[in-house]
């Protein structure tokens, strides 16, 4: 004979206990759908965003980035020439272009003093300095000197030495009014121009 399960649990009890396993089993099954509707919508959502890049632009749009795109191209045509200029520009200060150093003495020259020869040659012992030997002459010894003083207060130009003075006549050709003037030698070092 055969033994039966006789449940002897409350009617009431029985019904929560079925009623808790029908809302578990629904609720597993809801969870389910949402994760499968949840996964065909982020992957629609995908699919919209890829066809969205593959869009052929508006013909304005179109333009417009055509345009932005030349004035890169030509901004950067602009960069190649500057560059191509500033390699040049730096090749010349290399081997250093001495307009700054005439242009130093003309700032020294007072109105009766002036220069008939500059010469300028690199210093044997660097490479950075130089040397300038200067001829001229002045109308007197005061107006030398005072061009000697405004030559040493230049911060580049060391050593500023007077080599020769005497009197002499100046070409008349240049200077007809000064038949007779002090003529003069200048030397100094004067180091190369700082990089800026």
């Amino acid at each position: 004979m055969a033994i039966r399960d006789i449940n002897m649990l409350p009617l009431d009890v029985l019904e929560k206990s079925m009623q808790y396993r029908l809302f578990k089993f629904w609720a597993q099954w809801l969870v389910l759908v949402l994760i499968i509707v949840l996964a065909c919508c982020a992957g629609s959502y995908r699919w919209i965003q890829l066809q969205k890049r593959n869009l052929p632009l508006p013909l304005d749009t179109r333009q417009s980035v055509s345009q932005e795109l030349d004035k890169i191209n030509d901004f950067r045509s602009r960069i190649a020439a500057l560059q191509e200029k500033h390699q040049t520009l730096a090749r010349i200060v290399k081997k250093q272009v001495f307009y700054d150093t005439i242009a130093i003495f003309a700032g020294c020259l007072n109105h009766e003093t002036w220069i008939d020869q500059l010469s300028i040659k690199r210093d044997e012992q660097g490479s950075d300095q130089f040397i300038l030997t200067c001829n001229g002459f002045s109308l007197n010894h005061n107006t030398l000197g005072l061009f000697l003083d405004q030559i040493a207060k230049v911060p580049r130009i060391k050593e500023v030495e007077l080599n020769e003075s005497g009197t002499g006549s100046p070409d008349t050709e240049l200077r007809p009014d000064f038949p007779r003037a002090v003529r003069f030698s200048i030397s100094c070092i004067m180091t190369r121009m700082p990089p800026q």
